[in-house]
């Protein structure tokens, strides 16, 4: 039997989070940080991490790099020729099946539309990755690219201006795959929550490198800003990833 005590209505934002893997495992250990604020200032390729196992800063894709200034991570670039070409920041040559990446992104009025803005793991090469990203202030993505081939896994939409924002990808050796987003400093939500055999143990993105994505193909762009990055290792598999 079962009994019911109290019952009300709740948003369907909080309901999902009820049904679906609602927390950020955070227990496991850190791997790597940067939260760019000791870095000096020039471009990120090549600068070490603040925490890292091996390796340091290294980019690829458009040759448009981030770099630090006024102790955060910049990019100024617009123009990608396309939005899986632009900058991936790799936090240096560790490999990782079970993690948690994190990364602020500040979303202000001059946030560039036609983009994506946010972290990546299970990256081998540009050609294979993981990303989520925000694609403009009211719509996030989960992303893979297998052997060049490009697919959305899936999509979430919010009201994500407003300042500082914070995202959050984890990702288990069974393939499951969340990600959470929220004001920085403040609760986060859970936006999506899948699994995908491509990202299993033994699939084509079992395991791989992790950092901080950025691209547009706008042509009139301000700065995007990134701030207190870093990364986990999952100390458990994620528990109910299906929303």
């Amino acid at each position: 039997t079962l009994d019911v005590d109290f019952l009300a209505l709740i948003p369907a934002d909080n309901y999902t989070k009820l049904r679906g893997a609602n927390d950020v495992d955070d227990s496991g250990p850190l791997v790597a940080a940067d939260d760019f604020a000791l870095q000096t200032a020039g471009n990120l390729s090549g600068k070490t991490p603040l925490l890292v196992p091996s390796g340091n800063w290294s980019g690829t894709g458009d040759s448009d790099d981030f770099s630090i200034d006024a102790s955060q991570l910049n990019r100024m670039a617009g123009v990608d020729s396309a939005l899986n070409n632009g900058r991936y920041a790799r936090c240096g040559s560790g490999v990782l099946a079970g993690s948690i990446v994190r990364v602020d992104f500040n979303i202000g009025t001059d946030f560039p539309s036609a983009g994506r803005y946010g972290v990546i793991a299970r990256y081998v090469d540009t050609n294979n990755w993981l990303m989520a990203v925000y694609l403009d202030t009211s719509t996030m993505a989960l992303i893979k690219r297998v052997s060049g081939t490009e697919t959305t896994l899936a999509t979430a939409t919010g009201d994500f201006f407003g300042n500082k924002r914070t995202i959050v990808l984890s990702v288990d050796a069974a393939g499951n795959a969340v990600v959470h987003e929220g004001p920085s400093g403040g609760p986060l939500s859970l936006r999506i929550a899948l699994t995908d055999a491509a990202l299993a143990t033994s699939g084509t993105l079992d395991d791989g490198g992790y950092g901080i994505y950025d691209a547009t193909t706008a042509s009139s762009v301000n700065h995007r800003s990134y701030h207190d990055f870093s990364v986990k290792s999952l100390s458990s598999a994620i528990a109910n990833p299906a929303i």
